[in-house]
């Protein structure tokens, strides 16, 4: 029985049968959390304001040896290649995008604050939406696979998370909120420019081994680079990321055309119980992803 219902399926593996008993930031991390959080803007509203707020969450991360750092490290390159899309007139419209970080931002710190019980009113701590991505960084460390905590490892569960429970939602919150809900003609933009963010997240993902490498000692990452397989694995990983952002938009204009917040809390639901499933096969797929790639028989298989 998994410790989140969300993440109970019985025909998957639970999470615990991969990753053990979930286990909370340590109290050092904890400690920092809880005393910096009230200085970051956990609710920004512009592109700049979430990129800044997420690097004082990396710094923080980095200091006290957190993997919550990866996922934060390689999005952050993401969001500085939107924040030139945006400038060079190649990601529009442009208002919808620089609010969209934002909300992104905003669940993420929704996710910390949940794992910190520090907040119990968002769906972050309702359905405990990024606890596998916590419960990963947060694994005591070993020889197992997961235990040797290689950052790709934790980016690739962090973009999971990002993806799978975030994303749709943030589209509907940010569409409705900046009044595109009823122009058939902004949407169609904004789902070009939806898009459109594939190229970006195509090269940043295949940049990530080095970065992680470079940043993070990541022995995931040196393998990659050593074998002269980036690309190759940069082609996987992102057949991947496209799966998952598959129907992102149309579960984003199915909230957006929802008559009432009961009826958008229920799909909603839909999108959680869909993003859980994709949650677990990754974990039960992580160990042996993480193994083959050390050994290199992944990397020649691929």
């Amino acid at each position: 029985m998994s410790a989140w219902p969300l993440f109970a399926e019985p025909d998957l593996p639970s999470l615990e049968s991969v990753i053990g008993a979930p286990r909370g930031f340590d109290d050092a991390t904890a400690g920092a959390l809880r005393a910096a959080l009230p200085a970051i803007d956990t609710r920004p509203t512009s592109i700049r304001a979430a990129d800044h707020a997420q690097q004082q969450l990396i710094d923080l991360f980095r200091a006290h040896g957190h993997r919550g750092a990866a996922f934060l490290d390689v999005y952050h390159g993401i969001t500085v290649a939107v924040i030139d899309a945006i400038e060079r007139g190649t990601l529009t419209p442009a208002r919808f995008f620089e609010r969209l970080a934002g909300r992104f931002a905003e669940r993420h710190f929704d996710g910390v604050k949940a794992e910190l019980g520090i907040d119990t009113t968002t769906d972050a701590a309702r359905y405990h939406l990024w606890a596998p991505s916590f419960a990963l960084d947060n694994m005591e460390g070993g020889n197992s696979p997961l235990g040797m905590k290689a950052p790709m490892a934790h980016f690739t569960v962090g973009m999971c998370c990002h993806i799978n429970f975030d994303l749709a939602c943030a589209l509907d919150e940010t569409i409705r909120e900046l009044g595109f809900a009823d122009d058939p003609a902004a949407l169609a933009e904004i789902e070009r420019g939806h898009n459109f963010v594939d190229t970006i997240l195509h090269e940043k993902v295949e940049n990530s081994c080095a970065l992680l490498a470079d940043r993070m000692d990541c022995p995931m990452s040196k393998k990659i680079l050593e074998s002269g397989a980036v690309k190759t694995v940069g082609e996987v990983s992102m057949a991947m990321i496209r799966r998952w952002r598959a129907k992102t938009f149309v579960h984003a204009l199915q909230l957006v055309r929802a008559p009432d917040e009961a009826a958008r809390a229920e799909i909603r639901r839909e999108i959680y119980r869909a993003g859980a499933r994709k949650t677990l096969r990754l974990f039960g797929s992580l160990p042996a992803l993480v193994e083959g790639t050390l050994r290199g028989t992944w990397l020649v298989s691929v």
